[in-house]
């Protein structure tokens, strides 16, 4: 199932399908559109808790989030195990 929604996506040719993910995306993350069980967060936390027994979903998953620009450093840094950490531009 991952598998064609990464196809989907990635192809460009459902481009309706792709720009709607990611509104939904957006507006997920800034109010309640959905019920709390279908949350981005509740369903990233479902992904977070069966990584280490399922990988190869989880790197399908975070594909998919990759896709559609989601770039929540706290829950990028809570997957990697690394510190929440504030990335700045570095001028030499």
């Amino acid at each position: 199932m991952f598998s064609v929604v990464l196809v989907v996506i990635a192809s460009g040719i459902c481009r309706r399908v792709a720009v709607a993910a990611m509104s939904l995306l957006c507006e997920s993350e800034n109010e309640a559109v959905l019920p709390q069980q279908f949350s981005l967060h509740a369903v990233n936390d479902a992904f977070l808790a069966i990584s280490a027994s399922r990988p190869t979903l989880m790197v399908q998953w975070c594909n998919i989030l990759i896709l559609l620009n989601y770039g929540e450093q706290s829950w990028w840094s809570q997957l990697l195990q690394t510190s929440h950490i504030q990335l700045s531009s570095v001028s030499s």
